[in-house]
């Protein structure tokens, strides 16, 4: 079993396509508020079984940071208490509790 955690969408600091900052253009105010996604695979067999729990990150974040910087959002996620880790834990053990198939042929 692993388990990840994604800040999502994400943009690199000063890449640019096309001569378009995304993180910029990000702050500006488009595409989609920013989500924490907690992620679980499971190796069953030959099967790939796959969790994806997405969370809205304003309830994480503290008053100052703006939900449109990322480099900040992820620096506080990073260094903040262990809710992080507790959210993994609680995916971890929801995980080991459910019953998995492998794949019939």
């Amino acid at each position: 079993m692993v388990t990840g955690l994604l800040l999502v969408p994400w943009f690199e600091e000063g890449t640019e396509y096309m001569g378009v900052n995304a993180l910029e253009v990000y702050r500006q105010g488009q595409g989609p508020d920013a989500e924490l996604w907690l992620k679980g695979n499971l190796l069953v067999g030959e099967a790939i079984h796959t969790v994806n729990i997405q969370l809205p990150v304003a309830p994480f974040l503290i008053e100052g940071i703006h939900p449109r910087d990322l480099p900040a959002i992820r620096d506080h996620i990073g260094s903040s208490d262990n809710r992080i880790e507790t959210l993994l834990a609680d995916l971890t053990q929801w995980m080991q509790r459910c019953r998995f198939s492998e794949l019939e042929q």
